[in-house]
């Protein structure tokens, strides 16, 4: 969550799944039939990546950065469209993706590094990923009209309050951007994409097989999302065209990267030790700088405040906003921020900055030495009530709207909104312990150890065992040995 005021509702009216790929793609066809000229690729590619840099969290640590970049230009230096410049970013985002725009511009999340254990594995990510630049797929013409479209409604987002009935899936806002640009790719793209990563992979003496590796990650992701959704009561998410695409022992995948060539294990390059020494440290989880959540709690150090939300809702947290909800999803609450209100009071930010005319119930209120204003704006015939709160605090102002999403439900979520809002405060002591940043370490097994053990004093607040299992690629069973490296989350 950063200073902005965009509105969560209306995001949650952009539709996630993407674009239509073609059925049929040839593997021998470099170049698709409505596919841009190169010099407008590389124009349109730059003002999207632009625009990422301004809207998306970008990952601040140079040395992790340049090894990342160096991997990519590896691999990118063995495609076949020499003319492209690849520029490889980190987001700082803790999801699972990795996704290209035209031109060459390659972004990977730091949420999926968490999850990967060799340079070879990083290297068929980015491989994949400059595949489906080298194939031309993101700069189609219909693929690129569709990801401009939502790439500007994305960044857009104005300041005009939207109180529709929303989306399902709510718990899909964090990811929206990154979703919205990748999800698209058919079968046959990825593929294609698979088939040229695992060339590049081959050529720069990765073995192609990580390529399957990664696979194996990702579909470990994919089948824990299925197992916790459905104990959350949600529909669950994967990462981009590899999940829906692939299923874990696919014929044509593990053809198209034996195709490649096989590497003797004496020259493959693994670079197990490199890539831990890299990666120590990294981030895990949310960042300080978007907020931390722990269980029903939020805490956020830079903003110096924290709130409780009920304890038994899904938070969610965003760059654009803090979304609760319970597991029925028939209302939500959201929190978001702007700057800069020294000369008004919270009724006049709502009335003037939010555009709200017309609340019931408003009333001005201190809580914890801040001051605030709230209201309730009716229901219409496509929603209930929503319940409205500014509160100022450091010159910034702190809005919550708690939607109920019918109207004349049997639910009455108010007491629940205002409970959540009134447990906003500065914070205090524990508070500052509570926000800290988990971080990847690494440890050597000195003797037998379960992950049942390790999760008992794991500093992870959600599924610690399962989580630890991800993170080594030991899902859904199996042990670490005496000896082995594994990462732990301190």
């Amino acid at each position: 969550m950063k200073i902005r005021c965009y509105i969560v509702a209306a995001l949650l009216l952009v539709p996630l799944s993407g674009w239509a790929a073609p059925s049929q793609l040839a593997f021998n066809t470099a170049t698709p039939v409505l596919s841009m000229s190169a010099k407008k690729e590389t124009r349109i590619g730059k003002e999207m990546h632009e625009d990422i840099l301004k809207s998306m969290p970008i990952y601040r640590d140079p040395d992790l950065q340049a090894y990342i970049n160096a991997v990519g230009q590896k691999v990118a230096a063995h495609a076949n469209r020499k003319k492209i410049e690849y520029t490889f970013t980190i987001i700082d985002s803790p999801n699972i993706n990795a996704f290209a725009l035209p031109g060459g511009y390659i972004y990977i999340n730091r949420g999926l590094l968490t999850y990967l254990n060799s340079e070879a594995q990083l290297a068929a990510v980015l491989g994949h990923e400059v595949g489906h630049v080298a194939a031309k797929h993101a700069s189609e013409q219909k693929s690129m009209n569709t990801a401009k479209n939502v790439l500007s409604g994305i960044l857009a987002i104005g300041t005009q309050i939207t109180f529709g009935a929303g989306g399902n899936e709510i718990g899909e806002l964090s990811n929206i951007a990154g979703t919205a640009l990748v999800s698209g790719y058919g079968r046959d793209h990825e593929l294609e994409a698979d088939r040229l990563g695992a060339q590049y992979l081959y050529k720069s003496n990765y073995d192609p097989k990580a390529m399957e590796e990664v696979i194996g990650v990702l579909k470990d992701q994919e089948q824990f999302s299925k197992l916790k959704a459905k104990a959350e009561g949600k529909k669950p998410r994967g990462y981009h065209g590899l999940f829906a695409t692939h299923p874990r022992n696919d014929k044509r995948l593990r053809e198209v990267i034996s195709a490649a060539g096989e590497l003797p294990k004496s020259d493959a390059i693994t670079n197990q030790d490199i890539f831990r020494q890299k990666t120590a440290g990294l981030e895990f989880g949310d960042s300080p700088r978007e907020g931390v959540r722990k269980g029903s709690r939020f805490y956020h150090k830079m903003l110096d405040f924290t709130l409780a939300f009920p304890s038994s809702w899904k938070v969610q947290n965003s760059p654009n906003a803090v979304v609760a909800y319970p597991k029925r999803q028939d209302a939500f609450i959201q929190l978001q921020t702007k700057g800069d209100v020294a000369e008004l009071t919270p009724e006049q930010f709502i009335q003037e900055r939010l555009k709200i005319d017309g609340l019931t119930e408003g009333e001005a209120f201190s809580q914890n030495g801040l001051d605030g204003y709230k209201g309730i704006v009716p229901q219409t015939v496509k929603r209930g009530p929503v319940r409205v709160a500014v509160i100022f605090h450091r010159n910034n102002a702190y809005y919550f709207s708690g939607v109920n999403r019918k109207p004349n439900a049997a639910i009455n979520y108010d007491p629940f909104f205002m409970a959540a809002i009134g447990s906003f405060r500065p914070m205090k002591g524990e508070d500052y312990r509570n926000a800290a940043q988990l971080k990847l370490k690494y440890v050597r097994l000195e003797g037998p150890v379960s992950y049942e053990a390790l999760a008992r004093g794991s500093k992870i607040s959600e599924y610690p065992e399962e989580e630890l299992r991800l993170l080594n690629g030991d899902y859904p069973n199996k042990e670490p040995a005496t000896g082995e490296w594994i990462k732990v989350v301190d």
